[in-house]
């Protein structure tokens, strides 16, 4: 059996379509190169700004990437890497306000930004053309759902995104000012800027790597590529290298490598590329860098989680994060970094089960209930 595979650092490639033309299912409000802003509408996570807007798929299929266009805060130049979420919701039982969100906030990857030469009120309007990174929402036709964008700008020092709007009334929206997920309120109604593509959009095609896949004998690829320590990527299979799903990410660099193994390809041919994620790890302790230690995340690869939510309430010693995140383990008051027993709360360092007889002479140092000496006697 004979597959052949290419793996690249972007989406254009032999073989498969780098147009950038994706097919859309569903498309919101005019974008600036065809009519003038008509508004704006925070979203962005470090602000606690959202809305959502509520649609009906023209076309049923998968949602592989979005485009949209935003402004940035006055006077604010775009930051180097943008942070983009997505939820989609199912319509809530008034159809003013989201239902059950699908999943939780999905990371995209920005393919494309460009300046459309327009402005709202003296600020730049952006165009974005965004992938997926590791899974992708279906949608049915004719169904209402609704739909929310937020940036994160934070991590550029930007004091705020605003999703960019169309002049009409649009579609239902609703505004929460504390998650993207769950907690909105009615609005009203607007024409917010965006379409919803069944297909990836291209990458820019500098810093594309084609690496040769290994097949081995028991029918397993296996994928290795050279990388900077702790830069991240995502995986794309396709059976015929046009229609791609994601396959698996992110995966990091360990030291200058990385290796993936797809121990189930498809059968016949197989295509994969992969393309490093333009949010890469920085910190091996806090791959988001959100502030919280790895061990103490539901999710150690999402930023929009923070500390407020991922470490228990204090005192709480049932819970194994709050154990993890300590910085003395024990509570004895000693650093874990110069505690000799960092998860055992002795009470003396030279008494360590605290039955008082010194370590040195305790037949058990670590059994307060023997206070036999060594040599004999209590």
């Amino acid at each position: 059996m004979i597959r052949s595979a290419l793996l690249v650092g972007g989406m254009a490639l032999a073989g498969s379509s780098a147009s950038g033309v994706a097919e859309t299912l569903h498309t919101g409000g005019p974008g600036a190169a065809v009519v003038p802003p008509g508004g704006t509408f925070p979203a962005d996570r470090d602000k606690g700004s959202f809305h959502a807007v509520r649609f009906t798929a023209a076309e049923g299929g998968m949602i592989r990437a979005i485009a949209f266009e935003g402004v940035y805060s006055a006077g604010e130049r775009p930051p180097e890497d943008d942070d983009f979420s997505v939820v989609l919701f199912a319509d809530g039982p008034s159809s003013t306000t989201p239902g059950m969100a699908l999943s939780g906030a999905l990371k995209l990857d920005v393919a494309n930004r460009t300046d459309t030469g327009v402005m709202e009120s003296g600020r730049k309007v952006y165009h974005y053309q965004a992938n997926f990174l590791s899974t992708c929402y279906s949608v049915a036709t004719g169904i209402p759902y609704w739909l929310s964008i937020s940036n994160d700008t934070s991590v550029d020092s930007a004091s705020g995104w605003e999703w960019t709007a169309a002049p009409g009334d649009g579609q239902a929206t609703a505004v929460s000012s504390g998650s993207q997920v769950e907690g909105f309120d009615a609005q009203g109604s607007a024409n917010l800027v965006y379409s919803l593509e069944s297909e990836a959009f291209s990458y820019p095609d500098d810093g594309l790597v084609i690496v040769r896949p290994i097949v081995t004998e028991d029918g397993r690829v296996i994928l290795k590529w050279r990388a900077k320590p702790w830069e991240s990527f995502y995986v794309e299979r396709s059976v015929d290298s046009k229609s791609w799903d994601c396959y698996t990410g992110p995966v990091y660099a360990s030291g200058s490598r990385v290796r993936v193994i797809d121990a189930v390809p498809p059968v016949g041919c197989a295509f994969y590329r992969v393309r490093k994620s333009q949010w890469s790890v920085v910190n091996p302790n806090d791959y988001d860098g959100d502030g919280v230690p790895n061990g103490c995340e539901t999710d150690p690869f999402y930023p929009i989680e923070n500390a407020s939510v991922q470490r228990d309430e204090p005192g709480d010693a049932t819970d194994v994060r709050e154990f993890q995140c300590s910085a003395d383990f024990d509570g004895d008051g000693i650093p874990n970094e110069i505690d000799e027993f960092p998860h055992r709360p002795w009470i003396d360092p030279n008494d360590y089960d605290g039955d008082g007889v010194p370590n040195d002479v305790d037949e058990d140092p670590y059994d307060p209930t023997n206070t036999n000496r060594i040599g004999g006697g209590e």
